[in-house]
Formats: C-alpha cells, structure tokens, sequence
C-alpha cells in the first residue's frame, strides 16, 4: 500500500506492508515538479508514478469554500518510484525519474503500450492534449490536440481506458471520446 502524506514543506511518498501495517520505505514524493498530489498513484509491479498536483488552478464554479494556501504556483509533473532491495534485504523507495510534464487529469497507465496517459494543457493557450509518457523512461513520447479551453478544462478528473484502448474523458462540459488510430 503506498499513500503520499501531507508535509506542509515536502510531502514524503509512503510505502506500507498491507498485511502488517509497518512501513516498508519512504522518500521525498517530488524533487522538482511540485509540492503535492491529490490523486491516487498508479503502480505495476514494483514501480509507482506520482502525478503532482499541487496549485492546480479549478475553475471558480468547481471550488466551493477557501483554498489554504489562498494560490499557488501550478508546477506539474510526475515522478516513478521503484522498490528496490539493497544487498543487506532491505526495501529501499528509489526515484527512477521526474518529468515536467504536466498531468492535468488522473493519470491512467496502459500495460500494452507501457505508458502513461492524461490530459494536460499546451502551456498558456486555449488548447487541451492527450498526453502520452513513457511510463519506462519519464519521456513525453506523444502530445494530440483534443478540446480548447474553457470547455475542456481537464479539473483533474478521472477518465477511462476501455479494452479497444478508446479514452473516454471527463472535462468541465462535456465528455472526449479519444479512440486509437486504426
């Protein structure tokens, strides 16, 4: 079982035996691509990704009560983590990779193709993409326009990968079929 914390100054990914309860390993969850990360973390074997989160700007009418802090800086990234035992027997937390690429949905990994896919916006414009990372490697290896903003402000929701690999995605109006070249 692993959960990142919520460390005010670096929020620590934890790794836990889930029969017993005690902590397996722990590490610093970000190193460069933010302060935190409010979605569940994708794993497969014995590797973890961490999408962060931290500052993600919603739109007014999806924000209900004050933000603490009041704003932050939306930095984005994602980040693996692998257990590992060191020569002694120990279970070691050790960071594989940190990208920038910035997940703007709940990230959802595909075993066919080994990536990682979200939405995520093409820096300051109107334009919303599907992103692809290399879930091995932490490289981009695809970016396709699919919405404009406002209507496809991603909000951090949680989309679906279906069996012919067709994404189906949530956004603030509407919901994206993204289907699979073929």
């Amino acid at each position: 079982m692993a959960i990142v914390d919520n460390a005010d100054e670096r929020p620590n990914l934890l790794v836990y035996d889930a029969a017993t309860g005690e902590t397996v390993c722990s590490v610093p969850a970000f190193g460069t691509s933010g302060q935190g990360t409010e979605n569940s973390l994708p794993a497969r074997g014995s590797s973890l990704w961490i999408p962060s989160t931290y500052g993600y700007s919603y739109p007014s009418a999806a924000v209900d009560g004050e933000s603490r802090p009041a704003s932050a800086t939306f930095t984005g990234g994602l980040t693996r983590v692998d257990l590992e035992t060191d020569p002694e027997g120990r279970e070691l937390c050790v960071r594989k990779w940190e990208t920038g690429s910035r997940l703007e949905t709940l990230p959802e990994l595909t075993v066919e193709d080994g990536r990682i896919w979200a939405l995520s916006r093409d820096g300051d414009g109107p334009v919303v993409s599907l992103l692809g990372v290399d879930a091995e490697t932490g490289e981009e290896v695809t970016r396709t326009p699919v919405g404009v903003l406002p209507f496809d402000e991603p909000m951090q929701l949680t989309g679906m990968i279906a069996p012919d690999g067709t994404l189906w995605q949530g956004t603030a109006t509407r919901m994206l079929k993204v289907a699979p070249a073929r």
